[in-house]
Formats: structure tokens, sequence, C-alpha cells
């Protein structure tokens, strides 16, 4: 961590106790030294100016906004900083300020609760709720007045807030746990960086759970849906999705009204640190079933595993070695017509269009096996933003050194099937409930469930995890009310927990035993 955010955070001390749990991390192949780097390492987000965030007040006044973040389910961290894990400060030399913004360990940090226990685990989705935190930050800056030297400057980002959150809406709500970023990065590249006005924006109504990081740096291809070509630590894919993930957490680019040759755009994206963050990833292990929970079962694990070589091994790769995992991991793409989950984020990302403006009648680049396609006047939001991401990398590295290599690899690779889901290794899936991409099922007994029998709603947010089921409980009756926590219904579009029938036909028995299994992967 720089030497400078080691000062910032310094002066931000404030204790944010865990309601009497003690938490502790799990190891994950990094050391304690690694993890404070992680979860307040700068990527170039830049929601607004740091000394502007901390004077801003909770509703009722009665206390500074950024003492009470926890409720939006980001973690505290353990060394007792006022910002918790995944807030980062940017001292950006254009404004001559610390901004403050987010980073990656503000979605892939975990904590499951158990019992007095609170664990915390490195690349584990997070249970944070992004939506209902933004929304609070604008109300927040509705309720503050600034000094009459930055009313203007105050009065323009807000304004600038206000429009992304109001461009932002939609009726399928994400909750603890998920967020639509493909929906929200797509909005802010066709409203913001291509200017095209609000209108632009399609509803963000596909939220999809934040994906776990172990072993993602030796996945050929990443996201949800396959659609990031990951081309090695440090490569051109893996910084290109990097930086798109920069600009869904308030980073900035800038595209020139008219541009020649190859693209080089200005950011906020702190490469070096992406790259940095990425070679720590690419260290990290799965964690194994802690000790905390009720030990397993050697017998129904040893059952467990001829199950899952019989039912789930064809997509679900078994790995000989969590912590010497193979370059490229196994994987598969599996075609929506076979897996019938919920295709919404699928049909989202394929059919956003828009008006490419500036980008009209220049070369793609982004396919060696068509060159010479240019941006039609409206197209593809998916391509326009992985064309924006890469000329912000060549930006800084003109050179291209890894371009060769990686166009190479994409030649021989092709396109893969845009309309298709990934399935990975499961080695500490059991950290990472509620499953599917949406997060739709609350436990991994559910999710062997017939789809027609699985819940039809559950509650999120501060829930105790359960060792048994794996996962968090279902509503027996989908009418009761969650309180403060997010109910998902899994009737709506984009919620539904439909698909992956695998398994679902097993004795009640052998899924004892297969889930067994999956705990000690």
């Amino acid at each position: 961590m720089k030497s400078s955010l080691r000062r910032v955070l310094a002066l931000l001390v404030a204790v944010m106790p865990l309601a009497g749990q003690s938490q502790n991390r799990l190891n994950q192949g990094w050391s304690a030294e690694r993890s404070k780097e992680f979860w307040h390492e700068d990527q170039g987000s830049m929601m607004m100016p740091l000394d502007w965030f901390l004077k801003l007040r909770t509703k009722d006044g009665s206390k500074p906004f950024s003492s009470d973040l926890e409720r939006f389910g980001f973690i505290p961290d353990p060394d007792k900083n006022q910002l918790p894990i995944g807030f980062a400060v940017h001292n950006d030399k254009a404004t001559g300020r610390s901004w403050i913004g987010l980073t990656c360990s503000a979605c892939h940090t975990g904590r499951i609760r158990y019992r007095d226990r609170a664990m915390i685990i490195e690349g584990a989705p997070s249970l944070l709720d992004f939506d209902s935190f933004f929304a609070s930050v604008v109300d927040a800056m509705d309720r503050y007045t600034p000094g009459p030297d930055e009313a203007r400057q105050f009065a323009d980002l807000k304004g600038k807030l206000r429009s992304r959150l109001n461009f932002n809406k939609t009726s399928i709500y994400g909750g603890y746990g998920r967020v639509d970023a493909f929906g929200q990065i797509f909005n802010d590249i066709a409203v913001v960086v291509l200017k095209n006005g609000d209108s632009a924006a399609r509803p963000p109504d596909s939220p999809a759970s934040y994906p776990l990081l172990w072993d993602i740096a030796q996945h050929k291809r990443v996201q949800w849906n396959g659609s990031a070509p990951n081309l090695g630590v440090g490569g051109d894919g893996s910084m290109m999705r990097n930086i798109g993930e920069v600009i869904g957490v308030f980073g900035q680019v800038t595209i020139p009204d008219k541009f020649s040759g190859m693209p080089k755009f200005q950011s906020s994206a702190a490469l070096p640190q992406l790259r940095m963050l990425e070679s720590w990833i690419s260290e990290l292990h799965s964690p194994q079933w802690p000790g905390a929970f009720p030990p397993l079962r050697g017998a129904m694990v040893s059952r467990g595993e001829i199950i899952y070589r019989s039912e789930c091994q064809r997509c679900h790769a078994l790995l000989a070695d969590t912590r010497n995992v193979p370059n490229p991991l196994p994987t598969s793409l599996i075609s929506i017509n076979e897996v019938q989950t919920d295709r919404k984020l699928l049909d989202n990302f394929n059919k956003f269009t828009t008006n490419s403006r500036q980008l009209q009648g220049h070369l793609t680049l982004l396919n060696p096996r068509r060159i010479w396609t240019t941006f039609q006047p409206t197209d593809s939001v998916a391509l326009i933003t992985a064309y924006i991401t890469a000329g912000v990398l060549n930006g800084e590295d003109p050179k291209g050194t890894h371009r060769v290599r990686d166009a190479l690899a994409l030649f021989w690779e092709g396109t893969p099937d845009m309309y298709a889901y990934k399935a990975r290794p499961l080695n500490g899936v059991w950290a990472t409930a509620p499953y599917l991409h949406n997060g739709s099922v609350p436990n991994l007994e559910e999710l062997l469930k017939e789809p027609k029998e699985r819940a039809a709603a559950f509650c999120l947010g501060t829930a105790e995890f359960n060792p048994a089921i794996v996962g968090y409980p279902a509503l027996s009756d989908p009418s009761r009310s969650c309180g403060a926590q997010f109910k998902l219904d899994t009737s709506l579009p984009g919620n539904r927990n439909i698909g992956h029938n695998y398994g679902t036909r097993l004795s009640l028995k052998d899924k004892h035993a297969l889930v067994e299994f999956v705990k000690s992967l």
C-alpha cells in the first residue's frame, strides 16, 4: 500500500464493532499484510473528494455517514480504520485532491456469520448492497451545504451522481450480494462517456452475484457469460476487464470528439495498480471448510465424490491440488439451451445497442478474424465498451507488448457462444452462497431440488450462514416480510431460479452425500 494512502487511512481511526462477534481471516495463501493492501488499494475510482465524503451525515444527522456503512454490507476493517474494506483513496493530479472511491475488495471480500464468529473470506462474493449505498450517498449530498468556494463544484458533482442514479433506475432490484454490473457499466458508456444523453440508458434489470476471485487469473475467459478473454496475468484481456470494472465504480474516461489511428484514451484507471491486484489474485487460494463449522463426515464425503464424478464433473472439473492449480484452469461454457437458467443477463448483454457517435467508422480492432470491421452508426455497447477499455490500455502502453501474442490467441480460439454461462471448478464454492449466476438459490440443499420445488423467496443481508445446508435459509412462506433485510423474489424476470437440473433426481441420501463432498472441495 502506498505510503500516502497509509497516512490518509491512519487519520481515519474509529472503532466499528461487529455486534460482539469475533472476526478473523481464513488461510488462503495471503499474508495479513497482503490482505490489508488488497482491501484498500487504489484502482482509480473517483466517487467524490474525500473531505466531502467525510462531512456527509446520516439522515437523522446524528453521526457521520461514513460511520454507518455496515448497514449496506460493507465489512468493517479489522484494523479499525473508519473506512471499511472496499474503500480506497485516489490522489488525482488534475484536481490536486484526494478522492474516495471503491476498489475490487468491496464486492469480492466475503464475510460469513456463524454463531459468535464472523469469518472474512478473501475473493468471496460480498453481501454488499451497492445500489442502496449509492442512493444513500446522493441523498446525503442533498443534506450537506458546502462553503461558498466549493458550492459550484459540489453542485456539479451532485448533479452528475444524481443523473447516474436516475438513469440506472430499475424494477428488478439487486439487493445484498448482487448488482447488474454489465447494465450499469454499459449505461455509463452510452450516456456519460459517449454523451448520448440519459435516454440512451437501459434498465439494469439483470442483477448477478459478485463472482468469486480465487483461481480467476488462471481462467481462459472470465465473467458469468465468459465474455472476456483473460489472456494471462497482466495481459490485455484481464486489464481491459479491470478497466471496465473501474468505469462501473465511478472511474472516469475521456474520448476526444475526433481522433485517428489507434485509440488512446485518458482515464483515471490506475493501470499499474490494476496489474498488481491481478498478480495478487493469482496467488489466492480457495478457502477450506473452517474448523468453526461441524466437521465433515468422511464416509459421506467418499460416497459424495462418486456421485459428483457422475453428476457434476462434466461441467465442474475436479482439481488435484487447489493450492497449485493448472493454467489455464479447466472451465466450460454451457449453452443456455442446456443449463436453462435465467437468460435475462445474456439477452441484455447481447442486445444493448447505442449511437456509436465519434467511434463510427473506426476499426473495431477486437476480432482478429474480422479485422476490417468498422463501428456502425448504432452498434453493440458490449463491443464499444471493449474498444474503449482497449483505448485506455493503449494510452498507457502504445507499443502493446502483449498485443501480438493476445491477437494470435484470440484468432485461434475464435468467438465463443455468447448465449452461455461459464462453469468452473467448485473448490471453495461453499463460501459463495447464494447460488447460480443471479444468486437466486439460497443454499445447496435448494439447488438440488427440482426447480418448481425451490424456494420462491428468501432473505439476504444479516442472515446467519447455515453449514448444514451450505447457505442461507429459505422462506417457507414467501409472503413473509424480511424486515430490514432484502427479500429476493424468484418469480421476477432476472431473478428466476429455474434450470440447472443436475442432481435433482438423486435420492435424499445421495443428495446429502453430494453436499458433504462439495463442502470438502
